[in-house]
């Protein structure tokens, strides 16, 4: 028999269903002590509402006693006991996560080897739905997209070019409402899997939804800026409520506590991201590729940082659902994806990054370096365009890094491929180094960013 070692419990995936949880279950968890991943066993002892944790309302603090064991999953429960005081920190996406390594000894299990070396049925049967629900995604966004552009011809919504315009030929406009519906129609399918909790499908479809219809709307009738932001704060006060706002996060060494304060930052920061999003969507694939690498950053970040954990479906399906668009988007593009299109991915991601604060804070950072090409060369532009003075700086304009880059280039696919290669190649290492704990989220942001603010300088961002 191994030697008992500590560990921190960290989370809980999702092999065993929650509709069959009783008290005496075992559970599958990892468990992490000095850098080390081991899949263990968890036994539970006792349970307390067990209704509100299936419907996603419960805080995670309502399972409690948890009992590390050796036993297999099959053999037969405790008794339960009576309840104890929580030994688990809560967050909205229904998974467990705790720091606390008292009162936690384990040895890693056979069973929990079994099924951390090889699949059950069950097991393969959820990988296979999951890929060819990843194949439907790109398949149905490809095909919608085809349709939407007939559509936007027929109607003649068209993107004519203008002295502030990036393209020579007028092209077909809203085509990204392929990917929002291929990405909301998924996600059913996901909650039906136990793959998404329901808080984080309630956030997700309700703030994108609202979002896309405001895109949809401002692409047919051009709506004034006012009610667009009015919506969009809306979108991300609905998201941030669901997600039970904020968790802790430590900038530094100052701790952020949850509250109203860093509730309307995260509003404030899934806002911008929202409208960035749509400021850098301005040339051909730019916004699709960018989306693409991100979200493959984001799936390697919870597949190497939380092993196990089921978040990185959601990205994957976002993934998924991009990349059928990209096809009629590649440059030269046939078909632009619109505000419809940007404003969904801006809130998508930005509500998936709110969503990695809660299963470990470094991941929210990690996100944060992810997107980091977008963010940087907006805010650079904008920050140039305000102190200029003169320029109406919220107004349309052709002078972020990235146009610039493209005239001075000459051609739309080196950006946007340059792009791609910028999020793989520097932005999703440092991200992972920092999502594993590595280093610190602030200092990795530095990192990152500062190289390419000086890009952007570089190539006269914001003049």
């Amino acid at each position: 028999m191994l030697e008992p070692q500590p560990f921190a419990l960290r989370f809980v995936p999702f092999p065993l269903s929650l509709k069959n949880l009783t008290a005496g279950n075992h559970l599958m968890c990892v468990g992490i002590d000095a850098g080390k991943i081991e899949p263990l066993a968890v036994h539970v002892q006792s349970l307390r509402n067990l209704s509100d944790l299936i419907s996603g309302k419960a805080q995670i603090s309502e399972l409690c006693d948890l009992e590390v064991s050796d036993r297999s999953p099959s053999c037969e429960g405790s008794v339960p006991a009576e309840p104890a005081p929580p030994m688990c920190s809560s967050h909205s996406g229904g998974y467990f996560q705790s720091n606390r390594t008292a009162g936690l000894s384990c040895v890693p299990s056979a069973s929990a080897r079994r099924w951390h070396d090889g699949l059950s049925f069950f097991e393969y049967s959820a990988v296979m739905t999951l890929w060819l629900l990843l194949s439907a995604a790109a398949c149905v966004s490809l095909g919608l997209t085809w349709v939407l552009r007939r559509y936007a011809l027929a109607r003649s919504l068209l993107d004519v070019p203008n002295e502030r315009s990036s393209h020579s030929i007028p092209t077909p406009r809203g085509g990204g409402m392929a990917i929002v519906l291929a990405f909301l129609a998924c996600l059913p399918v996901l909650w039906t899997l136990e793959l998404v909790p329901a808080r984080l499908l309630l956030a997700v479809s309700g703030s994108g939804g609202l979002v896309a219809l405001v895109g949809f709307l401002d692409d047919h009738y051009h709506l004034a800026r006012r009610w667009r932001l009015l919506f969009h704060f809306l979108a991300a006060v609905w998201a941030i409520a669901w997600l039970d706002g904020m968790p802790v996060l430590t900038v530094g060494h100052i701790s952020l506590p949850r509250g109203w304060l860093s509730n309307a930052i995260a509003a404030v920061y899934a806002v911008w991201l929202l409208n960035l999003y749509n400021f850098m969507d301005g040339i051909d694939g730019l916004a699709s590729i960018e989306a693409i690498t991100v979200c493959m950053g984001g799936v390697l970040l919870y597949v190497i940082v939380v092993p196990g954990n089921p978040q990185w479906v959601m990205p994957a399906v976002l993934l998924a659902s991009v990349a059928g668009f990209l096809y009629w988007n590649y440059p030269p593009a046939r078909i632009f994806m619109g505000d419809v299109g940007s404003g969904f991915l801006g809130i998508i991601l930005a509500v998936l990054s709110l969503q990695a604060a809660w299963i470990a804070p470094n991941l929210f950072w990690a996100w944060v370096i992810l997107l980091g090409v977008f963010v940087v060369d907006a805010s650079v532009t904008l920050v140039r365009r305000f102190l200029a003075g003169g320029q109406k700086y919220l107004e349309a304009h052709r002078s972020h890094a990235y146009q610039c880059a493209a005239r001075r280039f000459g051609a739309h696919k080196p950006v946007s491929l340059a792009v791609g290669v910028i999020n793989l190649v520097w932005l999703c290492p440092l991200a992972t180094i920092v999502g594993l704990g590595y280093l610190n989220g602030l200092l990795g942001l530095l990192i990152a960013y500062i190289p390419l603010g000086v890009l952007a300088f570089l190539l006269k961002a914001g003049t």
